[in-house]
């Protein structure tokens, strides 16, 4: 099953994203907000909205993918995202003409691999989270690539992101990229219009 879907992302350091699903005449559709602390939803043709705390289930439900806030909003940025290793081992080699860093914890907990392309930038990425909160995440296989040159920057116009062990894949091509822009507050804020519908249902 595939989906293809039209979207507009701002995000920012501080982990926080705005995702905007567009139809066919650029008219919103559906809107999520999250940051490290919660999530929201709206639904244009329900007028319904619906909150609650930061969890990877929620994104899993959207978008496919098990991920953090912070983690998705990282993966909006091209960067590799390096959370929550407590006591981090660093290890830096070569493999197959990459140059590999191996980031891990001193004792239980996740494990991220990065293999740079010869410009030192992300090619790849394998990421083991084996829990969080007492429930399996997945581990993650990422793919950065189509690099562009953003305002002296260069940025991956393609990212690919699969659950491993499961046919699951997301993918963000770019059309347009916008870095260092100033973005009003507002953006991260949701007013619900007037007649919405507020669900307590988290798991739709």
């Amino acid at each position: 099953q595939k989906a293809s879907l039209d979207a507009v992302i701002a995000c920012d350091r501080h982990g926080r994203l705005r995702f905007e699903i567009l139809d066919l005449l650029n008219h919103v559709v559906f809107l999520a907000i999250f940051d490290p602390q919660g999530f929201l939803t709206y639904s244009v043709s329900e007028n319904e909205y619906m909150e609650g705390p930061e969890d990877p289930e929620q994104i899993r439900e959207m978008l496919g993918i098990p991920l953090q806030a912070e983690e998705l909003t990282a993966l909006a940025l091209g960067d590799p995202f390096f959370l929550h290793v407590s006591d981090p081992i660093v290890r830096i080699s070569v493999d197959q003409n990459a140059l590999l860093l191996d980031v891990g914890s001193s004792g239980p907990g996740p494990r991220y691999l990065v293999w740079l392309d010869e410009h030192k930038r992300p090619a790849k990425m394998f990421v083991s989270r084996p829990y969080s909160g007492g429930r399996a995440i997945g581990d993650l296989q990422v793919e950065y690539g189509r690099y562009r040159n953003i305002d002296g920057v260069s940025f991956p116009h393609r990212i690919r992101v699969a659950v491993a062990g499961s046919e699951r894949v997301f993918r963000v091509d770019y059309q347009k990229v916008l870095l260092n822009e100033s973005l009003e507050e507002d953006l991260f804020r949701f007013v619900p219009p007037v007649g919405a519908t507020h669900s307590t249902e988290l798991n739709r």
